[in-house]
């Protein structure tokens, strides 16, 4: 039985304003909602943690979400493409297992989603024990 896997997405950008968090932001969502994943804002709160949330940031910049991991595996290769040469972060984060995509350029791709791979493999791995 295929499960869907939860995690949280979290967005940083120190040189973006809390509109543009925002709205890449969105556009993930958006995505994520398109490859079939369900996915809910998280309301800012005091039970957030705070290594998820840029310091400064009024609204929430996280999204819960559930997919499943070949749905997750195409999404990363869809969010490497859009992130190459910005300064955005986005943060994967599964129970203890975490991921950072950074928009390095374009020659550390190969390196990128080796490192993608390598995280949708622990996950897999995390799922595969709750299961049997």
């Amino acid at each position: 039985m295929n499960h869907p896997i939860e995690f949280q997405l979290s967005v940083q950008d120190e040189q973006a304003t809390d509109e543009d968090l925002q709205l890449i932001l969105r556009t993930l969502a958006a995505e994520l909602e398109s490859q079939s994943a369900e996915v809910m804002p998280v309301a800012p709160s005091a039970a957030t943690e705070p290594e998820m949330v840029e310091k400064g940031e009024p609204s929430s910049s996280i999204l819960d979400v559930k997919i499943n991991l070949d749905t997750l595996k195409t999404f990363g290769t869809w969010l490497y493409g859009r992130l190459v040469g910005t300064t955005t972060k986005v943060k994967f984060k599964h129970e203890g297992t975490e991921f950072e995509f950074e928009g390095r350029n374009d020659s550390d791709r190969a390196s990128a989603q080796q490192d993608f791979e390598d995280f949708v493999a622990k996950l897999e791995a995390v799922k595969q024990a709750k299961h049997e």
